[in-house]
């Protein structure tokens, strides 16, 4: 354990009781990741529709610019897990906000599809910079009982981003495009917040794995092998639904840009669970926690083809996803650093590196079998793909955890 007790206080710019700084610290990060990771990952998905008729763009070749943005997601990812060993946070964090804003400026501004490409692939692109120095911090100053917690509240912070996304569209009709701007003032307004809080320090430049890099031969680990392909599978399903599931919604259902909007609202909040995750996975463990997830996901994938016209089985379907995909990211992070004890910007790396790979080929896969064998298709692919990632949960999964 990294946990440094008697460095936190003055902070870089304020100066707090060292009591009330874990509380500080996750409100304000939850909120820089959602609307840096939240809407910079997740607001092309609800859009499609949108972009698809201002653009006249293909189901494919939509699918293979959120596999682009990604796979970029996933360079600058492993880049800034590096990185963060040597660098100071301000810049990690400034570099993640501040691209992320531009990017979303750019959407606002485009008029040409390749604008707007460029505009989609920076805001997510740079959303992994931040996130290695923050589950840093979190190991080497926030105290043991508060570690679980931030990590759980700051992976939620990604579905308040998608609950964000779905009320700022409906409390803000118009033009979409409008919305982005919105988004890209919020993202930098966060950013500036977040600098306001970095503990002050020699300067979050992670101090001990600076001393010890990770050698590159002991990356793997017994049961990462495990990891990565739970991830990938988790990732293969978050790309095909967040991506396809307004698209699904108008076309195979007729439903309306404001059924689309509450749906989305709807999986955002059930996805606000997840800030119990880090207790639940203390108490139950890694493994009960994943198959629980992924059943209700599968769940959500099965009722949204089967039952697309019934609205009541939709809602259900919103809310069990909102359920199910979110908890898994708390439960993957912390067996990640389980695995990469005192090397937490590795373990984040390695996560989401896998997850996002995940995604992409999901992203691109149901693009593919949208076109040639229907959205639907693409969705049950998706239900088989993570019920089969449950042989992947080792029996000692439940070890990996942390006692909050």
């Amino acid at each position: 354990m990294t946990y440094r007790d008697n460095s936190l206080a003055p902070f870089s710019h304020m100066n707090h009781n060292y009591k009330a700084y874990p509380l500080i610290f996750t409100v304000v990060f939850t909120a820089f990741v959602t609307f840096t990771y939240g809407t910079g990952r997740y607001a092309y998905g609800l859009y499609l529709p949108d972009i698809e008729k201002t653009f006249s763009i293909s189901t494919l070749s939509l699918g293979l610019i959120a596999s682009a943005a990604t796979m970029v997601f996933v360079i600058t990812t492993l880049i800034s897990s590096i990185l963060a060993q040597r660098m100071r946070a301000i810049w990690m964090i400034c570099i993640s906000g501040i691209v992320t804003s531009l990017g979303c400026f750019l959407v606002f501004l485009s008029t040409a599809p390749s604008v707007l490409v460029v505009g989609i692939i920076m805001a997510s692109a740079c959303v992994g910079v931040a996130p290695p120095c923050e589950y840093r911090i979190i190991d080497e100053y926030l105290a043991p009982k508060w570690q679980n917690r931030a990590i759980a509240c700051l992976n939620c912070g990604g579905t308040i981003g998608i609950l964000a996304v779905g009320g700022l569209s409906y409390a803000l009709p118009g033009s979409w495009q409008q919305i982005w701007l919105v988004f890209a003032g919020c993202a930098l307004i966060v950013t500036i917040l977040a600098v306001l809080i970095l503990p002050a320090e020699s300067s979050t430049a992670g101090a001990n794995e600076t001393r010890q890099t990770i050698p590159a031969r002991s990356i793997y680990r017994p049961g990462v092998i495990n990891l990565a392909l739970l991830c990938v599978t988790y990732g293969f399903l978050l790309g095909c639904y967040y991506t396809y599931s307004a698209k699904l919604l108008s076309h195979d259902g007729g439903y309306g840009p404001t059924f689309q909007e509450w749906f989305w609202i709807l999986v955002g909040a059930s996805g606000l669970i997840t800030v119990f995750s880090g207790d639940l996975i203390s108490r139950q463990g890694v493994k009960f926690v994943l198959m629980l997830a992924h059943a209700l996901s599968a769940s959500s994938c099965v009722l949204i083809v089967f039952f697309i016209n019934d609205e009541t089985a939709v809602v259900i379907a919103a809310v069990t996803f909102g359920i199910g995909s979110m908890i898994p990211g708390s439960a993957l992070l912390i067996w990640s650093m389980q695995l990469y004890k005192g090397y937490p910007s590795i373990a984040f790396g390695v996560m989401f590196a896998f997850l996002s790979l995940g995604q992409a080929s999901g992203s691109a896969i149901s693009g593919f079998l949208s076109d040639t064998a229907g959205l639907s298709t693409a969705f049950l692919t998706s239900a088989v793909v993570i019920l089969s990632s449950l042989i992947f949960i080792p029996a000692n999964a439940s070890e990996a955890q942390r006692t909050a």
